[in-house]
């Protein structure tokens, strides 16, 4: 359920806390299977923000910022479905992602930063699942 899902990903950003990237990508796994076995859409959308996070720390900002681009992309057309004014990223994941977003900036620069973001703003569900098996 949204618990577990919500526990294995707190997991997953202690673990990066702790430098523990390989025991994060474990974490953000279970989460993810949960979040896709329940349907769980807000769930499975932060997972991807957590693998944008791994994807920070082991130093890969390119599929990092497309990661979070299509975490976003992800996150407006759920709003946009639901017409919801219900937040749909807590604070407290709200300040992993933008701790790990700063991380991505500070590693490559502007021109890079956008061409990546605006590549993962474009991937489908489909395409940035792929993406992220391919990746971990």
């Amino acid at each position: 359920d949204s618990t577990l899902s919500a526990i294995y990903r707190g997991l997953g950003y202690v673990a990066l806390h702790e430098g523990k990237d390989q025991q994060a990508e474990v974490h953000f796994h279970q989460a993810l299977k949960v979040a896709r076995e329940y349907d769980l859409v807000r769930g499975r959308n932060l997972c991807i923000a957590g693998f944008a996070s791994l994807a920070a720390v082991r130093k890969e900002p390119v599929i990092a910022t497309r990661l979070l681009g299509a975490f976003f992309a992800q996150v407006e057309a759920l709003q946009n479905e639901s017409k919801s004014k219900q937040k749909m990223i807590e604070p407290v994941d709200q300040m992993e992602i933008e701790e790990y977003l700063a991380l991505c900036k500070a590693q490559v620069d502007e021109t890079v930063f956008t061409e990546a973001w605006n590549a993962g703003m474009a991937l489908t569900l489909d395409e940035v699942l792929s993406e992220i098996q391919k990746t971990s």
